[in-house]
């Protein structure tokens, strides 16, 4: 009867868990660049995260760099995962007419054929030049700390 138990906590621990980076599944890699303006300037210091969507859990950072003075960046990340991994970007950002306490957050999904199996992604996924701001094409939300 222990047994059972024991297999049953198991097997719903892992069901848990099957969408979040784990210690068992198979490796699966990524890697994005690409360059932040604020307007028509290139941006340092902007917080660029390599995130793993999870749907049960909370997300997994992959991985999180700045941007260079010319506004640059490269981002690596890998996570083992039964199912095959949900990456996106998402770029933490003070350009617009945000309160002291607030930032934008761009978000960018990766498609899935910049995912490789394997410790080393093989091809970078270029995000391109990503203006940020209130005018830019791409949606920003924005976060206040209390």
């Amino acid at each position: 009867m222990t047994y059972k138990i024991i297999i049953f906590l198991f097997v719903l621990s892992t069901s848990i868990v099957v969408k979040s980076c784990f210690f068992i599944g198979k490796t699966q890699s990524v890697k994005a660049r690409g360059q932040v303006f604020c307007k028509t300037v290139p941006t340092a210091n902007v917080i660029i995260k390599l995130v793993e969507k999870d749907y049960i859990t909370r997300n997994d950072i992959l991985s999180t760099t700045t941007s260079d003075v010319d506004g640059y960046f490269k981002l690596k990340g890998s996570c083992k995962q039964f199912s095959t991994i949900d990456p996106f970007l998402e770029i933490h950002h003070r350009c617009g007419l945000y309160p002291p306490n607030c930032h934008g957050v761009v978000t960018m999904e990766i498609p899935k054929n910049y995912i490789t199996d394997a410790s080393e992604a093989t091809t970078w996924f270029d995000a391109g030049n990503i203006k940020l701001g209130p005018t830019a094409r791409t949606f920003s939300r924005v976060i206040c700390r209390r």
